[in-house]
């Protein structure tokens, strides 16, 4: 078998299927790998019994495969209504006490799944304060997002990313602005975008399967949004876009977070479907006419590779976004709005597309950029770093 993988993740296993898994389920078939999900806030006590008996962490640990695992990390967080309020950590920071955490999180894994000289590939930055105690044969840095403009990071993050980013043996990243700041600080740098599950997205081109029940009962055209819809989506775009053409549909899948909802109370035409599963995204892209990314533009979608974007060529159907850096690479096969008039005008443009020619290069360019080819890069340059 290949290497031993800790996966230290910025989301959890079983919430949508982003970078994270998509890696590691396919890097766990040559190589023998834990995925660490992002952690679950709980009550003090709960962790004090497992830093006294470390035998407790088991139940948190689930095999999903034979050489894949999932371990669910849990941090103390006051700032919740579930923990205790009255306790005092052992007299540390509330921070070095979820570090001391994470490191007997860490050995605890380390000394259950017997890995010796793990490859860490880390998505978190705060994970500098804590990944030395196992060791690692290597460290890798998946640099994937702005940190530093997401409203709930530390206010340390971008320290703890530049530390992280100078002890890090290996960086990918997922966009140009991303490879261009870490490049800076460490040599060591390839810049490996995101990509799509390919054979599962083009099913939604000519879709065989079943309709789901409730996309029948929407009316045509269908303007659709499949992700996380959080303050990085242009509500106010979405409004102005329903509130010209009443007549068309538009469809929000996905989790809803930090934006307010309530301005659609009017909105008729606006649905909010929730979170579905991944099996059955495309089902539902299938009754798509257009895809939409309405970003706003800002220091976070600035440097975002969406990987609905590749999801979306996957299935062949035009898409419209606004001109964020990364999608304007691809404005040959992509509709891009400059403004809310523009973007209103490159939907219809879309929803009347007869180039054939253009859905088919959509389609080979997302089969260009399978998950699969992402992996064999990493596993390269892994191996490539060993034998120098």
């Amino acid at each position: 078998m290949g290497y031993d993988i800790i996966c230290i993740s910025s989301t959890r296993w079983d919430f949508l299927w982003q970078r994270p898994q998509q890696l590691m389920l396919r890097l766990s078939k040559n190589n023998r790998v834990v995925f660490l999900n992002h952690s679950y806030p709980v009550r003090y006590y709960e962790i004090k019994e497992k830093l006294t008996n470390p035998k407790l962490w088991e139940k948190r640990l689930v095999e999903i495969d034979k050489s894949l695992w999932v371990f669910s990390t849990i941090q103390l967080c006051k700032n919740f209504s579930n923990v205790m309020r009255g306790d005092d950590p052992d007299n540390v920071s509330l921070e070095a006490f979820n570090y001391r955490v994470k490191s007997e999180i860490l050995k605890f894994v380390m000394e259950k799944l017997e890995f010796k000289d793990p490859v860490v590939i880390t998505y978190l930055p705060e994970s500098v304060n804590y990944i030395s105690e196992v060791s690692p044969k290597l460290i890798c840095y998946e640099c994937i997002d702005e940190w530093s403009g997401f409203t709930w990071s530390d206010k340390n993050i971008a320290e703890m990313e530049t530390q992280l980013a100078q002890k890090s043996d290996l960086i990918f990243t997922s966009a140009e602005r991303l490879y261009n700041k870490m490049k800076a600080i460490n040599d060591n740098t390839y810049l490996l975008p995101n990509a799509v599950d390919f054979e599962h997205f083009n099913k939604a081109y000519k879709y065989r399967g079943g309709i789901p029940e409730v996309m029948h009962k929407i009316r045509k055209p269908i303007i659709g949004f499949v992700g996380a819809f959080y303050d990085w989506v242009d509500t106010d775009l979405i409004k102005f876009l329903a509130n010209s053409r009443p007549e068309w549909s538009f469809i929000i899948i996905g989790p809803v977070y930090g934006v307010n909802t309530k301005i659609y109370k009017q909105n008729a035409n606006i649905v909010f479907l929730g979170i579905k599963g991944y099996r059955d995204l495309p089902g539902y892209l299938s009754c798509f006419d257009v895809c939409l990314i309405p970003f706003k533009i800002n220091i976070v979608t600035e440097s975002a590779n969406p990987i609905k974007m590749w999801e979306y060529l996957a299935t062949g159907k035009p898409i419209v976004s606004t001109a964020i850096p990364e999608v304007k690479k691809f404005e040959d096969i992509i509709y891009i709005g400059k403004d809310k008039y523009d973007f209103l005008n490159k939907v219809e443009r879309a929803l009347g597309e007869k180039d054939l020619d253009k859905i088919q290069k959509r389609i080979l360019t997302a089969k260009q950029n399978d998950w699969n080819f992402r992996v064999e890069k990493i596993i390269d340059l892994i191996k490539n770093y060993r034998n120098r």
